[in-house]
């Protein structure tokens, strides 16, 4: 077809081979002369067309340019791909590996008469196994397939080792036909059948351990059409299970290339840094740097064959692969390190088969040092499969090109006040800190700041020298200007920071003493950070090559986490208290005060020559005995109180009616007995007012939070309930008192240091 109507084209101008014109012709559609039909006659199986240019004219008398060549090949008589063996399709010169169990069942007469008669032996039939292939027969041609047999018939043959086993009579096959042949079988080897009977049948050969060929010839007598060949191979197993013939075969090798940190390598080694992994060439996977690599395993041979393959006789079948990397010892004249990176299995590969693995090691895996490295990728670890060659592994050298890399030791550590023992931090853990390792002499120590001094390391484990951007190595001696700055932080928030750091060389480390204020202790768990090179203020990777970033920024970082551990002392009276008379009066109980529990003085009149007068006063006094004691695993002492001690109140209702003073330090688990008032008790004028309500005495410890490094928040506050049926009681209110009938819950109740009616709410 043109592109448009053209004048003086003719079948001369078409250029061609391996055909015939019969007929030619312009289409009647319009428009006119723009469509040709053209049909041949092939006289060969190659077959060329061509438009020859100017061989046409459009209106404007422009010629038109030639054409592509048309190609045209016919493959005439064949099988294409292969053919199928034992329900296993083979390509041509492909290889097959054939089993015990892809032998098949046929009937045929049997070798020895069932019995025999004057009128001759008769026989019955028995089993015996063949092997049974099939193909697909084409005819690519101009031309029938046909022979000089009955209607044109031909025959098709198969060889085995150059021997003609089975020749087949087929149909002619049409011009362009195709056509799937019956099932052949042909009879295995057996000794016993070839020996007493059977004599015209030719035998698939006896099993062993070598290559042999199947070979596919067609139209065999005339043509002699080699139509492919495919190696056979065994691995049969005889009666006992044992494996007979073991010609089949695997092979496991490695892909011809290793990928590594998104680089193509192929392996080989060398003692020169040929292959350089960088920075560049790394990823972050939640959070942590690190390489990806990339191997592929193949079975090389590809055997073809089922249920070889699930005897393992041509597949690779639970097996693993293990990567180790070698690294240079770390001081001269130490052997080299070798250690696992990854091992994968079990696994299973298929004839011609292969399998793709990625695994991620994180960048702390390599030294990052100027050191040659070698990765080794071993196949079949455990020697799991037989192969052909047990040469099984492959190594690629490489260089970690790296820049200055900062990073914190991998612990730091807390002296302890004597200056002299300290306390391990390792980093990604959680540790307590005690009392004993705060510095109690450092200036601003009190309840709400803590100093603690920390001992730690920075290290440059690149290969480059660790410089701030405006820092020059120091020479002879003198320290820098400037280097950059390495930061605290407690819970995100910085708390401190060391100015001036480095330079350091490449495996070089420096060591920091720093002080600071972990603020006040508490019952919650905190993240302490140390961040080398910590100042982003001014660059966002810091101040170590301000105008190239660090080979791993991300490993600067150091976290622990700490609890406060046997910080806070616990002050509580016990569990009873001593009212009067009564010993043990559970705290948030209700007593009855009688005659039993007071003390009474009465005045006396005393006369003398001068006269009489009165010695004394009438009074009743109620003792109250409680117990200081300390349950928490820190002393209990007002270190920071401008008056030395702490103060116990004891409440009537709202209104103090004894002091407890100076409270000198208590020690973890220790007690002692306290008498509200001291020696002179609780007298009835305190107590007012005296009747037949109920009331509350009420015991604060530490009322004024003096006790140094007590828990924030606590309430160290305890009550008992008091009502009142005392001879005095009883005067006053004719008969009555508030201990008569069955004891209720008062109106009031004691919390914290307020007095509260019962069914209001407080705030």
């Amino acid at each position: 077809a043109f592109s448009e109507e053209v004048v003086g084209f003719s079948q001369d101008d078409i250029a061609h081979s391996g055909c015939k014109f019969t007929f030619f012709a312009a289409s009647p559609t319009q428009p006119q002369n723009v469509n040709w039909t053209l049909t041949v006659q092939y006289t060969f199986t190659h077959v060329e067309l061509k438009v020859l240019a100017g061989s046409a004219q459009d209106a404007a008398g422009n010629q038109n340019l030639a054409s592509e060549v048309f190609v045209k090949d016919f493959q005439g008589h064949f099988v294409p791909s292969g053919m199928t063996i034992a329900d296993n399709f083979v390509p041509w010169n492909g290889s097959l590996c054939l089993t015990d169990a892809d032998l098949s069942k046929f009937k045929a007469t049997c070798p020895t008469p069932t019995g025999c008669a004057e009128a001759g032996c008769y026989y019955d039939t028995c089993d015996y196994e063949q092997f049974v292939l099939s193909y697909i027969e084409r005819n690519d041609w101009l031309f029938p397939v046909s022979g000089n047999l009955f209607e044109n018939s031909y025959r098709n043959a198969i060889f085995y080792d150059d021997v003609l086993m089975s020749n087949h009579i087929v149909d002619e096959l049409e011009e362009g036909g195709t056509r799937i042949s019956e099932d052949i079988g042909v009879p295995w080897y057996n000794s016993s059948w070839t020996s007493q009977f059977q004599p015209q049948w030719t035998y698939w050969g006896a099993v062993d351990s070598g290559k042999h060929t199947l070979r596919l010839v067609l139209d065999y007598g005339n043509t002699n059409i080699s139509a492919g060949s495919i190696d056979i191979y065994y691995c049969f197993s005889d009666e006992n299970g044992t494996v007979i013939g073991e010609g089949c075969g695997v092979d496991l090798i490695a892909g011809p290339t290793l990928t590594f940190g998104g680089k193509e390598f192929v392996w080989k080694t060398s003692n020169e840094c040929t292959n350089c992994i960088t920075p560049a060439d790394a990823l972050y996977i939640n959070g942590v740097q690190g390489l990806n690599i990339t191997f592929k395993e193949i079975e090389r041979i590809g055997m073809v064959g089922t249920t070889a393959a699930e005897r393992g006789c041509a597949a690779a079948l639970q097996f693993y692969s293990q990567l180790d990397l070698t690294s240079q010892g770390a001081g001269e004249g130490d052997a080299d390190v070798n250690q696992l990176v990854t091992m994968v299995g079990p696994k299973n590969l298929n004839p011609a088969s292969s399998v793709t693995t990625t695994v991620f090691v994180p960048i702390g895996t390599f030294a990052l040092d100027e050191n040659v490295k070698k990765l080794t990728l071993n196949i079949d670890t455990f020697n799991n499969v037989t192969e052909i060659s047990e040469a099984n592994s492959w190594e690629l050298s490489f260089c970690m090109c790296w820049p200055a890399d900062l990073v914190p030791g991998p612990s730091m550590f807390v002296l302890d006040d004597d200056g002299i023992s300290s306390k391990e931090l390792a980093f990604g853990q959680e540790h307590c800190i005690t009392p004993a390792y705060m510095q109690a002499e450092v200036d601003g120590t009190n309840s709400f700041n803590t100093f603690f001094t920390l001992l730690y390391t920075e290290l440059n484990q690149g290969q480059a020298t660790a410089i701030a951007g405006n820092q020059e190595p120091p020479e002879d001696g003198q320290t820098p200007n400037r280097g950059w700055t390495n930061k605290f932080f407690l819970d995100g928030v910085e708390i401190h920071s060391d100015s001036g750091r480095g330079p350091l060389l490449q495996g070089e480390s420096a060591k920091k003493l720093s002080t600071m204020n972990l603020g006040m202790p508490d019952d919650k768990v905190h993240t302490l950070s140390l961040v080398i090179d910590g100042d982003f203020s001014e660059n966002e990777w810091g101040q170590v090559h301000t105008e190239k970033a660090e080979a791993n920024e991300i490993n600067n970082w150091g976290n622990i986490t700490f609890r406060w551990c046997g910080w806070h002392p616990d002050l509580w009276p016990g569990p009873n208290v001593s009212i009067g008379a009564k010993p043990n009066v559970p705290w948030g109980s209700m007593v009855c005060i009688t005659d039993e529990d007071v003390v009474h003085t009465r005045a006396e009149i005393q006369c003398t020559e001068g006269g009489c007068q009165e010695v004394g006063v009438d009074a009743i006094t109620l003792f109250f005995t409680y117990e200081e004691a300390n349950r928490g695993s820190q002393i209990a002492e007002a270190t920071f109180s401008p008056n030395g001690g702490w103060t116990n109140s004891l409440y009537y209702d709202d209104t103090i009616v004894a002091n407890n003073t100076l409270r000198s330090a208590l020690a973890a688990n220790g007690s002692r007995y306290v008498q509200a008032a001291g020696d002179n008790g609780l007298d009835e004028k305190s107590l007012v007012p005296i009747d037949l309500e109920t009331h509350n005495l009420t015991l604060t410890l530490d009322r004024d939070n003096d006790v140094a490094f007590r828990v924030p928040g606590s309430y160290w506050t305890w009550f008992v309930e008091v009502r009142f049926c005392t001879s005095a009681v009883l005067d006053i209110f004719k008969g009555k008192c508030g201990c008569s009938g069955e004891l209720e819950a008062g109106p009031t109740v004691r919390i914290g240091q307020k007095t509260v009616t019962l069914g209001t709410s407080v705030n």
